[in-house]
């Protein structure tokens, strides 16, 4: 498996240097891939190249890209094949964008199963660059949106135990009571045997 990488440089933002989104590209025909990456690179995107449907498979399970544009028509595994294993996947993240491509006109069944596969969009070829593009931006700002409101939120969604923010949160309101109610107050902190290394 190798993994071809096409890379803009990071931008410097204030204080901060944003890195790129990576969109994993798995499209058939070198000609129709390497058009696809230059619109994306073009756009501000790193692009990681995938030649078939196992690679593409191993890649998104091995780099988490930030999204995944998949040819339905790949040897071995299809890009349905791909979206529908890596749904399956308790690690991959379900936020990250999958658009699936194919040859026009598609069947209405395998568009069906692109969206049953848990696609966010599924296009046909000849692929229409700034639409795609469009597209992409929005489903990542989704992406970024249900990051950051899982960061921000007070329960673990995986454990169902509150999370580190919420433990800050709940320290903090017991400190107060106590304070408030002159009482004393000790605190125990558990954490993976792991993370304590």
């Amino acid at each position: 498996m190798t993994a071809a990488v096409s890379r803009p440089e990071p931008v410097q933002m204030d204080s901060e240097v944003r890195h790129p989104s990576v969109v994993l590209l798995a499209i058939e025909g070198d000609w129709a891939g390497r058009s696809l990456e230059s619109v994306l690179v073009a756009n501000g995107y790193a692009v990681l190249r995938a030649g078939d449907g196992e690679d593409a498979l191993a890649l998104a399970k091995r780099y988490r890209p930030d999204a995944l544009i998949l040819d339905e028509h790949m040897s071995g595994l299809s890009g349905i094949d791909v979206a529908r294993l890596l749904r399956e996947e308790p690690d991959f993240d379900a936020a990250t964008p999958i658009i699936i491509t194919a040859p026009s006109p598609a069947q209405r069944v395998v568009r069906q199963s692109a969206y049953d596969a848990g696609a966010w969009d599924f296009c046909t070829h000849p692929l229409e660059a700034e639409t795609l593009i469009l597209k992409l931006a929005t489903f990542l700002r989704a992406k970024n949106a249900t990051s950051e409101a899982r960061e921000k939120a007070l329960i673990d969604q995986d454990t169902g135990v509150l999370s580190p923010l919420g433990m800050e949160r709940w320290a903090e309101q017991l400190a107060a009571r106590a304070s408030r109610n002159h009482e004393s107050l000790a605190c125990v902190v558990l954490m993976p045997s792991d993370a304590a290394g």
